[in-house]
């Protein structure tokens, strides 16, 4: 994944955060640090939209008017977000017309012992703001492990 940022949204994040930290405030994670406001909001966004996947009849925010194939619950178990980065045609041409915003791809992180070998939730591609991101795209991919 292209770790490709706005330079001065993500060094203003640094900055505000430096700041706070010297005024006592702590209230900067770790994900505003890395990837900047707007990043750690897709991460945070990509957290909650598994765990909703993973509940039967769960609602994830799923962009309205999106055709996108949620599997099932056990499909999203094990997965967390991985590196958010803007939207380009490089990350996924096919989805251009539906107007993405940002990726994110996920990562399996099972300590099964036993090999795998199933199709899984890849990448989301989020559209919105960091206000309001809602998956507009999934992208499958094979999972291969073995044990």
């Amino acid at each position: 994944m292209n770790r490709k940022l706005h330079r001065g949204a993500h060094a203003a994040a640094i900055a505000a955060c430096v700041g706070a930290l010297a005024i006592g405030v702590t209230a900067c994670s770790t994900d505003t640090v890395t990837w900047g406001a707007e990043g750690a909001a897709v991460r945070s966004s990509a957290t909650q939209f598994i765990s909703d996947a993973q509940i039967a009849n769960g609602a994830p925010a799923v962009c309205s008017g999106a055709d996108v194939d949620l599997g099932t619950p056990p499909d999203w178990a094990d997965l967390a977000p991985g590196e958010p980065a803007k939207y380009t045609a490089e990350q996924g041409k096919q989805y251009e017309a539906l107007s993405p915003t940002w990726v994110i791809n996920l990562s399996h992180y099972s300590t099964a012992a036993e090999s795998i070998s199933k199709d899984v939730p890849a990448i989301l591609y989020f559209t919105g703001s960091e206000e309001s991101l809602c998956v507009v795209a999934i992208e499958w991919g094979q999972l291969a492990t073995s044990g």
